[in-house]
């Protein structure tokens, strides 16, 4: 981990971008929001992010975001969330399957609603936002 980030190197809970295994070839990312220390730490973030997706090559790839327990100090991370859409949608979008939104608390379904029609139309297609019921990460792993 210190070699993808070394913030989270020295505080594992720093960021929550975080490779869980591969599946039929394809590394799964999960994110979960409120679990990260330093939810405003927009640079660290996106190094983070970019780091990780650097070491996986041109794989396709599948990103699992959590919503439960995302409050308005999270969702108020536009700059951040911005920086991260901007860094999929140019570097790793293509490799990117799909992104499946679980447990999306209302403070995650405002954000998205404020960003949805400015996004890529490919990026945006390949977003899933499961909200029927309670997801668990090892449903996809």
């Amino acid at each position: 981990m210190d070699k993808i980030c070394p913030i989270c190197a020295k505080d594992p809970t720093s960021h929550s971008f975080k490779f869980m295994k591969e599946k039929n070839g394809q590394p799964i990312f999960y994110m979960k929001p409120a679990m990260a220390t330093k939810y405003d730490d927009g640079d660290g973030l996106v190094s983070h992010m970019e780091n990780a997706l650097a070491a996986i090559g041109n794989k396709k790839w599948i990103w699992i975001i959590d919503g439960e327990g995302m409050e308005a100090k999270h969702a108020a991370e536009l700059t951040t969330a911005q920086r991260v859409y901007r860094l999929i949608r140019d570097k790793y979008g293509a490799q990117l399957r799909t992104v499946k939104i679980i447990n999306p608390s209302w403070h995650m379904k405002a954000a998205i609603k404020l960003g949805w029609d400015t996004m890529d139309a490919t990026v945006r297609a390949k977003a899933d936002i499961l909200e029927d019921r309670y997801y668990s990460v090892l449903e996809w792993l």
